[in-house]
């Protein structure tokens, strides 16, 4: 099973496909026109609009495994994709927090001064999640209140990358980090059938919800690095490497 932001990817490259036969190519959005001549134009329209090499290459596989589909289901002969090039992706060296960073952030969130008051047991669960875990965006979005085995001291990450579930064991400062979040969650009234909503909507947290947090934390701290979830992500590998599971409550 594909997770949700496979799917929104996929959709993703769908629109943006049609958009480009109906604009540039004045044709309309038929498997007829599904070759590719139109497929290499609708990557070079990318290069030129300037989009990011991670963006056209996901939208690349997007559109292929789209093109794979009809080809098994017999709906076109060949697959287009035979006479495409793989677009070529950009090494880059990850990026991750240092322990005093990791720490200051901590610090940061857990303050007497947090503003606003209401959301910050939420963002404590969070990026304690993310520093303590190193979950995705998408599985952290996905968590629902039943993957959490408080006895256990595990998380079940359900349908992650290459659609496996994983289990997690979690410290005990992600485990109270959680439990206090749930028991504000059961005071203020909030059901919600995921784990994390935003309170702006009452419904399950976005990735808009989460771009909002990451902006808003990094103009109120002093870390001069760029920082997202997916930094967080590796910040959490280089310290279980290091040994250093001991910043968030120093």
């Amino acid at each position: 099973m594909l997770s949700q932001m496979t799917i929104r990817w996929y959709k993703e490259s769908f629109r943006e496909y049609k958009k480009h036969l109906r604009e540039k190519e004045f044709l309309p959005p038929t498997l007829e026109n599904l070759n590719h001549l139109t497929i290499r134009a609708w990557l070079r329209e990318g290069r030129k609009r300037g989009n990011k090499t991670n963006t056209i290459y996901n939208r690349y596989k997007g559109l292929k495994s789209f093109c794979t589909y009809l080809v098994k289901e017999e709906l076109i002969a060949l697959n287009p994709y035979d006479k495409v090039d793989k677009p070529k992706l950009e090494k880059t060296i990850p990026v991750w927090l240092d322990e005093d960073d990791a720490r200051l952030l901590m610090k940061f969130v857990t303050s007497d001064g947090y503003t606003p008051r209401y959301r910050q047991k939420r963002d404590v669960a969070i990026l304690s999640i993310f520093l303590f875990c190193g979950l995705r965006k998408s599985e952290l979005m996905d968590l629902r209140e039943e993957d959490i085995n408080f006895e256990d001291q595990k998380l079940k990450v359900n349908l992650g990358k290459g659609g496996k579930d994983r289990i997690i064991h979690l410290n005990n400062v992600v485990v109270k980090a959680i439990k206090e979040y749930i028991d504000e969650k059961v005071t203020k009234g909030k059901a919600s059938d995921y784990l994390f909503y935003s309170y702006n909507k009452s419904n399950r947290l976005s990735t808009a919800g989460l771009k909002y947090l990451f902006t808003y934390l990094k103009e109120k701290t002093a870390i001069t690095k760029n920082f997202s979830a997916h930094t967080l992500r590796h910040t959490a590998a280089s310290l279980i490497l290091k040994g250093s599971k001991r910043y968030i409550s120093s």
